[in-house]
């Protein structure tokens, strides 16, 4: 799922950012994950993000809280 896809998933149920630690694919947090559907992988459980993602996150999560 690209990363504009997933941001409007997690906008529409009010999150304005996925966790740095989420999964790769949808951006749901370990403990609460399950088995989840994303078009581009399908049917898929909890994925370990790789660093450059979690760096990715952690920025635009930084750059989200001094904009506020």
């Amino acid at each position: 799922m690209a990363t504009a896809a997933i941001r409007q998933k997690l906008a529409a149920r009010g999150i304005e950012f996925e966790a740095p630690y989420g999964c790769r694919w949808c951006g749901d947090e370990k403990h609460h994950h399950g088995s989840q559907w994303a078009p581009v992988i399908g049917l898929h459980q909890w994925t370990e993000p790789d660093q450059p993602l979690i760096l990715e996150r952690m920025r635009r999560r930084r750059t989200a809280r001094r904009a506020a």
